[in-house]
């Protein structure tokens, strides 16, 4: 009776190359690793699905040449997705806008290169004092903060 033809490394995927090393579990997380890998992605630039992996953690879109960070295996990691979604919010709540006050009046000009006639040691204590209400403000806003 003639040999049936089956898919070959259909069920081994890319770690068929390991043969029966390491074990079935590892070969398993490493093969969906690398399919993950290599699916394609959206850029965030173009919006075309060409984004490829040129080093760890380095993606770059084929189409518009635009390069940047993400994660080692995928463009994006949960991690980075929740940062983004912390910020953005912030933002749209105007959590910073609340605090503009806290900043000395002479650092926040333009013309911080320049030389002013506000000497340094007039600004020490205003710092000082103003970094000891931020600090209460931080530690007060991370206690009853819902921005997660």
């Amino acid at each position: 009776m003639a040999k049936k033809f089956t898919h070959k490394g259909r069920k081994t995927r890319s770690a068929g190359r390991f043969g029966v090393r390491y074990g079935s579990k590892v070969r398993k997380l490493v093969a969906d690793i690398e399919e993950r890998m290599r699916q394609g992605y959206k850029c965030p630039e173009c919006g075309i699905m060409a984004i490829r992996r040129t080093d760890t953690g380095i993606w770059s879109c084929k189409k518009c040449n635009h390069t940047f960070s993400g994660g080692t295996y995928i463009p994006k990691t949960s991690v980075g997705l929740v940062a983004t979604r912390s910020l953005k919010k912030a933002i749209e709540t105007n959590v910073f806008d609340q605090y503009e006050d806290l900043v000395p009046k002479a650092l926040a000009s333009e013309d911080v290169t320049t030389e002013t006639d506000v000497s340094t040691d007039d600004l020490i204590p205003e710092i000082e004092e103003r970094l000891a209400e931020s600090e209460d403000i931080v530690s007060e806003i991370e206690s009853d903060s819902d921005i997660t």
